[in-house]
Parts: C-alpha cells; structure tokens; sequence
C-alpha cells in the first residue's frame, strides 16, 4: 500500500499508456506526482479502500475504450462512470482537463459530471491537441531540450487555467505548506530518534525500530496519559501528538517562488478586502457557517467519551440527574425551558427533549491524567434556526446571553440545520461514565473551541457572588 507515500494530485485516464506518458514526465518536471488509470474499473473494489484521494487535476482521455465504436453519450457516461470509481466523492476543488476533438461528447461530460459527482469539478477545460502533443514526445525529431520546452508550455497553459480561478492560488500554496511542513516534522523525528547512534555509525533497522517505538510511546502518553490503559486508542493519541508538533511547523516560511508570491499578493489586496455582511441569510451564507463548523467541532466521533465531546440527553441521563421519578421528563424540560427563556426575554421558549443537550467539560490535561474523577458536564440547548434568517437577526437573540452564566458556539452546520448551541454554567453536574448508558455522542468541540469554553466555565464558577436578604423563592415539590 506504501501508507504515507500516497502524495500524487494528479490522475491521468487514459486507456493507452504510451498517450499517458507525455502528460506524466511533463508534470514531473515540474516536480508534480502522476496516478495513472487505463479506465479499467473492472477489477475495482466498491467498498472505498481504492479511491484516490486528494486528486486536484484530471487529465481525462474520453475514449476509453476506442475498439467499441462507442457513440459521444456512451463515451460520456463511461468517462463519469470510471471517474464516479476512482475519484474520493469529497475531494475537491477538482479541475478538469478534457483531451479530446469529440466536441460533441466533450458537452455531453460537462453536463453529465456536476450531477454524477458529489465532487463538482470547478472548472473543466478542454484541449483538442493531444495526439498532437503525444506525436511531438514519441517521435525523435525532437531533442531533449525542445521537448522539454513543449512540456513547460503545457504546464503554463493548465496553471493559467487553473489559476483564473484566483483562491486556488491560496488553497494549493496552502496545501503544500501542509505537505512540507509534515515532511519536515517527520525529518525531526529521525533526527531525534538517530541522536541516539555514535555520528558516523551505521544505524541499523532493528535498532532504530527500537528507539522509533520508545519516541512513539512517550509521546502518545503524553496525550492520553493514564487513560491509555482504559481502552482509549493509542493510536489516536500518537496521531493527535504528532498533529501538536505539525501545528507548530505548519507557519509559512519565507519562500520566493512565483506561486506563493502570488498567493501573498492576492491575499493582501483582494482576500483581505471583503467585509462581513449581516444582512445576508444563513442559506447566503452556507459556506462561512460550514467553515464555522470546521472550526469548532468535529463530527467523525471514534471515541466516545472525551473531553468536548457533546450528548443529546436521553433516559439514562434524565434519570440520573433529575432522579428516576414519573416526572423527571417534564422537570428537565421544564427547568431548561425557564432558564433559556428567561435569559433570552422569551425568545427562546418552547424547549423540547430533543434539544437538550451535555457537553463534557473535564480539562484534557486531567482526563489524560485521570485525575478529574467523575466526570463534568454542562447542560445546554440546541438552537436551530431557519435557513432564511439574517445574521443580524441571529446576532439579536445570541446577544440575550450575554450573562457571563452562557457560552454560545456556533452558528455550525449539523444534522442538516444551521443551529448554535448554548451552554449554562449553571447547569453543571457530574457523570461517572457507567452511568452514560447508551448515550451516544454526536460532535466534539474542537481543541481551541474547548479551550475557550473551559476558561468561560473557570471564570463563571470562580465569582464569589455575595448574599443579600430578599423574597424566599421555594421549589414546588410535585
């Protein structure tokens, strides 16, 4: 599998290598890894292990399979139906590059494509030279240099047609920030893990594999701590320690290149320019609220319990907390409901069951630790909103919890709805984790995101408040 290795962000269909290999030796003087398909799905597995992942461009041949004849539609159909199998249906920004003179089936694929890929290419080109292009590399009237002047031209004409579409400059210069800063991390890693040989000794694999394990260890104990020995994913926490290194390499460094001055301009004079707007609806703004929840929380729950992780309060909770009674149903939502509506001046008031949730606010360092003993948790609601609601209009009502006893998070994008979650430090109690039963988690707050709320929650049960002689307020008993 060559786990690690796997860094290709182009793919290149075509049925017939010896057309493929032009396009392929051009992109790697540019130093731009090629994966390299015949269009042969056959053998193909459907259960996603053999997709390709982070493709950026497509290079894509329409006749895939030019001894069947086959009319410009089912040309077109099989192309999507390859692509549909061996492209990540996430990957995106994709960029398409059609080499074909089958116009015809060249309309046919740009039609076809948006509805067939939940991956929409952003921009799809189409190059009728190829055979052309393929004659200048396979012939030898042609020397070295000419041909390599031939594969600059192609790599000009596809960045200018990809960077028309000027973010991309960002996101790809970004990209490969990320992919170098890893490679710098792990450089650091056998760095350090070579210290321990004599300079100029022959390190062997066994030896090496040794000081590899003791690094790897330490460092996954430094983020799960005792819990490792509690089941949690050891794995997990080595890949969540490594991402700390990453985090800190991942800074731009100066660099020089075209590109990324490119990127810096762009960013300075256009990026930098645009304004916050709240009159526009949520439904405008579904793609700064999908950033939002990027942001905040993490919705792929491996692990059930850990610290930020939220729950929908279900029976074995409600039971727990408010005391297993006939009426412990309406309590908890009777309690909710006041609170909520009396902070928000009643434009929060009707609270059903399905919008309570906990959130699991015990500090990292303890729970790797295992010194927080029973776990903490603060109640709080799910707030949706319509999607033809204004920003301003959600910023009004966000705003009545501006009581320092309430943390907002969002607006975010979850379970097909643009909602915030409000939290009350009131609302705080403990958990042991036999006692979540079944219950289930459905985000976590993300590392920053969490760091912010346990300080809100530090503060609010810091106060020292003070007393004062007023009217006796009893509870009711039922």
């Amino acid at each position: 599998m060559m786990l690690g290795l796997k860094t290709a962000r182009v793919l290149v269909l075509d049925d017939n290598f010896d057309e493929a290999r032009p396009i392929i030796e051009s992109l790697s003087l540019a130093g731009v890894g090629c994966l390299y398909h015949d269009g042969d799905i056959g053998s193909h597995e459907s259960n996603g292990q053999n997709l390709l992942h982070g493709i950026r461009v497509a290079f894509v041949d329409l006749n895939l399979k030019p001894d069947l004849r086959e009319e410009n539609a089912a040309m077109a159909k099989r192309c999507v139906d390859v692509l549909k199998k061996v492209l990540d249906q996430d990957d995106n920004p994709l960029f398409v590059v059609l080499w074909t003179k089958e116009e015809e089936a060249a309309t046919i694929l740009r039609s076809d494509l948006p509805n067939a890929l939940s991956t929409r290419p952003v921009r799809v080109i189409n190059l009728d030279n190829k055979s052309d292009f393929v004659e200048y590399f396979s012939g030898s009237q042609h020397d070295k240099g000419e041909k390599t002047e031939k594969a600059r031209e192609l790599i000009r004409f596809i960045e200018d047609h990809i960077y028309r579409i000027q973010p991309l400059i960002i996101i790809h210069a970004w990209e490969q920030i990320i992919h170098d800063s890893a490679s710098k991390v792990t450089s650091s890693i056998n760095s350090a893990i070579t210290a321990f040989f004599p300079s100029g000794s022959e390190v062997d694999a066994d030896s090496w594999s040794a000081q590899a394990e003791l690094l790897l260890s330490s460092l996954g104990y430094a983020v799960s701590g005792r819990t490792s020995k509690e089941g949690v994913d050891f794995f997990s926490s080595i890949c969540l320690g490594l991402s700390k290194v990453l985090e800190d390499h991942a800074a731009p460094a100066p660099n020089t290149t075209d590109e990324f001055q490119r990127a810096i301009e762009y960013s300075k004079t256009t990026i930098s320019a645009h304004k916050e707007d709240n009159n526009k609806t949520l439904q405008d703004s579904i793609g700064e609220i999908k950033i939002n929840s990027i942001l905040l929380v993490e919705s792929n729950q491996k692990i059930k319990y850990s610290p930020g992780t939220i729950y929908k309060l279900n029976d074995d909770i409600e039971k727990y907390v408010f005391g297993d009674t006939p009426h412990h149903d309406d309590f908890s939502i009777d309690l909710y409901s006041k609170l909520f509506s009396n902070a928000s001046q009643s434009k929060i008031s009707k609270i059903e069951k399905k919008d309570i949730v906990f959130l699991e606010a015990t500090a990292p360092c303890d729970f790797s630790q295992n010194k927080a003993g029973p776990p903490r948790f603060i109640g709080g609601i799910i707030k949706r909103w319509e999607k033809s609601e204004n920003r301003e209009k959600i910023k009004e009502t966000t705003s009545m919890f501006s009581h320092e006893s309430f943390k907002i998070i969002g607006p975010v994008y979850f379970d097909e709805a643009y909602c915030s979650f409000i939290f009350c430090s009131r609302l705080l109690f403990h958990i042991h984790k036999r006692h979540l039963g079944q219950t289930e988690p459905i985000l976590r707050l993300r590392k920053h995101a969490l760091s912010d709320v346990l300080a809100w929650l530090g503060q609010s049960v810091a106060r020292p408040g003070m007393t004062t002689a007023g009217p006796v307020r009893r509870i009711q008993s039922r």
